[in-house]
């Protein structure tokens, strides 16, 4: 990959050449809050901060983030040009998309039958609902409701 201004340049890297417009600064701002709102890991995994945390100090630097920004988008351009088409992006979002559905599928079919019946539709209600009633009186609160929200926003620490 070359400057664009400079097709003789060899490969600068993209501090060296691509200027930190107010523009970027949001959107790296924004990149990075999205790996600190990203959902926890199950035991054994890294999350999606972990990954980006490349040397595990408990910060992801814009360095960082930029790397693991391209690692994402090099395996989204699927022919290797450097640059990602409409319908690179959608294969992606395609392929995200199912890999999601599956999860999310294989957590609600509790008993692993390859169906979600209504005892399990239930007994997740449940579950979920028991993390929103905080004082366990079997209701939730406006209180509770923000509570919980602001729990979630929180960075995982």
């Amino acid at each position: 990959m070359t400057h664009p201004a400079d097709d003789k340049a060899q490969a600068p890297k993209a501090a060296n050449w691509l200027p930190l417009t107010p523009r970027l600064a949001v959107a790296m701002v924004f990149a990075v809050g999205a790996l600190a709102l990203a959902p926890v890991a199950k035991a054994g995994e890294r999350g999606m901060f972990e990954r980006a945390d490349a040397n595990g100090d408990g910060r992801v630097t814009l360095a960082e983030a930029a790397a693991f920004n391209a690692a994402r988008d090099a395996r989204v351009d699927r022919n290797a040009d450097g640059r990602i088409s409409l319908a690179e992006a959608e294969a992606a979002a395609s392929a995200r998309a199912l890999e999601k559905a599956r999860t999310a599928f294989a957590r609600r079919d509790l008993d692993g039958d390859g169906f979600i019946e209504p005892a399990e539709r239930a007994a997740r209600d449940a579950q979920r609902f028991s993390r929103l009633d905080l004082d366990g009186d079997g209701a939730v609160t406006r209180r509770e409701a923000r509570a919980a929200l602001r729990a979630f926003a929180q960075p995982a620490r």
